[in-house]
């Protein structure tokens, strides 16, 4: 009986800042990041200039793809060198001036007993509150999560920080609360990994972020050219740029990355350079959750591969149905990925128990597999797989 491959191949992405869309769930992962630090010198800390939380929800914000530079009209009004917005009263101005956004105010949020937020308020929402007439709002929360039957929001918040908390962690006597809902999220339809709806290719173009290409030749030559994802279909160069503290920074080619002179990786800042030649196309478009896809290439004569770039180590149990039970018939834990990005998953036979199958020629196999980057970021992927043994 001969050995049969699972394969997976990954696209590398990266979403393209030409249309202004947000994104919550990166400003979510944004803030549940960094709601216990300070995510310098890419910002200012502003703790001893009055205060961090309206900056750090500007962060969120900023980091889901929403542009605060909108109605400065050049001159910077209200934002920092760094980008921030780091007034409350500034951002509530901002917010509700120049973004497309649902917002309302309220001045009863404990008196009358209602603690409960606007229903259009979501996770990846700002909400602003203050407790007196001098001053209406005083304060900026960061919405990262709804729990229970009646949407119980939690929130994330400097100066003083806090981790998924409800509004009513910061008391009784608050007075005035001003909520808002970005609007302009990215459609459902760019989330579920299919051409559907508008997209041009798949969750991309139309009404999703574009589907722009990768370079063929990317030269970084200072440090405002370095983004968290480097990409190029050839050829990447970095010279006289720096990797600054509290970075994690992964660069991707398919043939070769140079680091020339110049190039510099700060103390507390992570690279990941990684090279295949297994990629014919770059794009930096689709979702992370649509970059690995299992293709099945049972019945063929040749062996397929795992191709992964950018991760370091992985997970794997196959399970079978057995009567009425789900039984682990394969398990490997914190398998090293080689440097070329080329592993074999399962040769779909270790462990198969033959007398289950019904017919004996076919099988049918539950396999979750779990990536991790070296940032620590992991992917945990379920399918169902029918095998036709020969």
């Amino acid at each position: 009986m001969k050995k049969i491959f699972l394969l997976i191949s990954m696209l590398v992405v990266y979403l393209n800042g030409v249309t202004q869309v947000y994104d919550p769930a990166k400003a979510i992962e944004y803030a549940n990041i960094w709601w216990n630090g300070r995510n310098t010198p890419l910002y200012q800390n502003y703790d001893d200039l009055g205060g961090d939380c309206a900056a750090f929800v500007s962060q969120c914000l900023i980091a889901g793809g929403l542009d605060l530079s909108k109605g400065t009209n050049g001159s910077g009004a209200y934002v920092k060198p760094d980008g921030v917005i780091a007034g409350v009263e500034q951002l509530v101005y901002h917010l509700k001036t120049y973004q497309d956004v649902d917002f309302i105010s309220t001045t009863d949020a404990f008196q009358t007993g209602n603690n409960k937020e606007p229903e259009f308020v979501v996770p990846g929402d700002p909400v602003f509150y203050g407790s007196s007439d001098y001053s209406k709002y005083t304060h900026s929360l960061f919405c990262v999560k709804e729990t229970g039957t009646d949407r119980t929001r939690l929130y994330n918040a400097h100066s003083n920080n806090v981790y998924q908390q409800p509004k009513s962690y910061w008391g009784s006597m608050i007075k005035y609360f001003y909520y808002f809902h970005i609007k302009n999220s990215i459609p459902e339809h760019c989330r579920n990994c299919v051409k559907d709806a508008d997209e041009i290719s798949i969750d991309c173009g139309g009404s999703c972020p574009p589907c722009d290409d990768a370079p063929q030749n990317n030269i970084i030559s200072n440090s405002n050219d370095i983004k968290d994802n480097n990409y190029a279909t050839q050829n990447i160069n970095v010279q006289n740029a720096v990797v600054f503290a509290g970075r994690n920074v992964q660069f991707l080619s398919v043939d070769d990355i140079t680091f020339d002179n110049g190039f510099e990786v700060q103390a507390n800042a992570q690279i990941e350079a990684k090279t295949t030649n297994n990629i014919l196309k770059t794009t930096r478009d689709k979702s992370l959750e649509c970059d690995i896809m299992w293709i099945n290439y049972f019945g063929l004569n040749q062996p397929y591969f795992l191709n992964l770039v950018g991760f370091t180590s992985f997970d794997i149990r196959v399970s079978q149905p057995i009567g009425n039970n789900l039984t682990i018939i394969y398990q490997k834990n914190n398998q090293n990925i080689n440097k070329n990005g080329s592993i074999t998953l399962w040769n779909a036979q270790t462990g198969v128990n033959h007398d289950a199958l019904n017919p004996k020629d076919f099988g049918q196999f539950v396999v979750d597999v779990t990536l991790r980057k070296a940032s620590g970021q992991a992917i945990t992927k379920s399918y169902l797989i029918l095998k036709v043994y020969i």
